[in-house]
């Protein structure tokens, strides 16, 4: 592979897809990024959500990965969700 091959199949961001399952007025929502990590904020406490991840390069965003369900949890009552790890392999 050429370096401009390389360059040409390069990710230039990340845009990570979300939404909670549980409540039927919820929107995607989306955080895009460059690195191959996130911490999504201000999710609801004990909610499902789906979440799934599109990577975008010079020729344009790849196909979506699988979507992933992931459950919140809370350190107390009524406290917003905290350290949510999502790895998918």
């Amino acid at each position: 592979m050429t370096s401009d091959q390389s360059s040409a199949s390069a990710v230039s961001y990340y845009r990570v897809l979300y939404y909670n399952v549980n409540d039927l007025m919820s929107t995607e929502m989306n955080v895009t990024v460059e690195e191959q990590s996130v911490i999504i904020r201000e999710l609801c406490a004990f909610c499902e959500y789906n979440i799934r991840v599109v990577a975008h390069g010079v020729n344009g965003a790849t196909v979506s990965s699988e979507q992933l369900i992931a459950r919140t949890l809370s350190d107390g009552q009524f406290s917003p969700a905290y350290k949510v790890n999502i790895m998918y392999v």
